[in-house]
């Protein structure tokens, strides 16, 4: 019988919160599913457990590659499924019990192509704080046709990761959509949403939280820093800034290339202010300089109801200006 939904987990050195991520999966009380363990040459025993999982549990798959990355990983998990629906999980987040239930009730009530739900990011600091916090997605609501040029921005306030979300297995692999690898360090789920949003005939914003998503300093690659990681955002501003415009948003959003843009150049900034960027501020008002100079049309951005010396700054690519007004507004990553 054919799965109603593959879920994909990367696997790559994660040993200590493994068993956790895959027991999180397992214990979903859907159980028509099939769990794909990508073992992207783990070295610290990942393997084994991936092997030991597979032989107690017949809805787990395993595949074993060499180390090509996380966007390599989740490519060859999407390659292999077979269900319905394709969902994500990293190695050392958690499911919520009802995650696959309630989501593919959902898409099949409404033969949703996406379906988007909220996550809860747990983050654990140096000092041992725990800080929870949660996407802005508020309310449910069904997209079809002009209606996701609409609700757009209802769209966006989903998190961007895929692991806050279903994909219909048909349109992804009819599509050609696919996680870009040479994002090694973070992005390559924009890159991959953008490119389902610019496909799916319909999509259901579900605003419960279902996923949580488990931040550690120590293990994760967003407690790092990677000037690449800045390259990757901008080629999806760029991306994006073509989505905008297939979809007409302007034609709901006056303002919304204003709007996106200035969501890119927040967080390129928060971004290079977390305590491990090694720039000064020389350097960080020159990266904001570059990042708005690869705006693609200067002239789409429209001010409505809105301080236009940002608008400006960005148009005369001010960096310096930029970065003292996101310093004052104390943002952070």
């Amino acid at each position: 019988m054919q799965p109603d939904v593959s879920v994909i987990m990367p696997v790559y050195n994660s040993r200590e919160h493994l068993p956790s991520a895959i027991e999180s999966v397992l214990a979903q009380t859907h159980k028509n599913f099939e769990l794909i363990l990508v073992d992207d040459g783990s070295t610290d025993g990942c393997a084994g457990i991936c092997d030991d999982y597979a032989k107690r549990d017949g809805r787990v798959r395993v595949i074993h590659k060499s180390n090509g990355g996380i966007s390599s990983a989740r490519n060859a998990g999407v390659r292999a499924a077979c269900g319905e629906y394709l969902a994500f999980c990293d190695n050392d987040d958690k499911y919520l019990p009802d995650l696959i239930r309630d989501n593919y009730a959902l898409a099949k009530e409404y033969d949703a192509d996406v379906i988007r739900f909220k996550r809860l990011k747990i983050a654990y600091k140096e000092n041992g704080r725990q800080i929870k916090t949660s996407d802005r997605l508020t309310k449910f609501a069904v997209l079809k046709g002009e209606g996701i040029a609409k609700e757009y921005f209802a769209l966006v306030a989903s998190y961007v990761a895929v692991w806050s979300g279903l994909y219909r297995r048909s349109m992804v692999m009819g599509h050609q959509i696919r996680f870009p690898e040479c994002m090694k360090f973070g992005q390559e789920d924009a890159w991959f949403n953008y490119g389902c949003y610019e496909n799916a005939s319909c999509i259901v914003l579900n605003p419960r939280i279902y996923y949580y998503w488990i931040q550690r300093e120590e293990h994760s690659t967003t407690g790092k820093f990677n000037v690449n990681l800045i390259a990757s955002m901008v080629t999806n501003m760029k991306r994006e800034w073509k989505l905008l415009e297939k979809l007409d948003v302007e034609r709901y959003q006056k303002d919304c290339y204003y709007l996106r843009l200035m969501d890119w150049i927040q967080n390129v900034f928060t971004y290079m202010n977390q305590k491990k960027c090694p720039y000064h501020i020389w350097q960080k008002a020159g990266m904001l300089r570059f990042v708005c100079k690869q705006v693609p049309d200067k002239s789409k951005i429209r001010v409505i109801d809105k301080d236009r010396r940002i608008r400006d700054a960005v148009v005369h690519n001010n960096g310096f200006y930029l970065y003292f007004m996101f310093r004052g507004m104390g943002l952070e990553w």
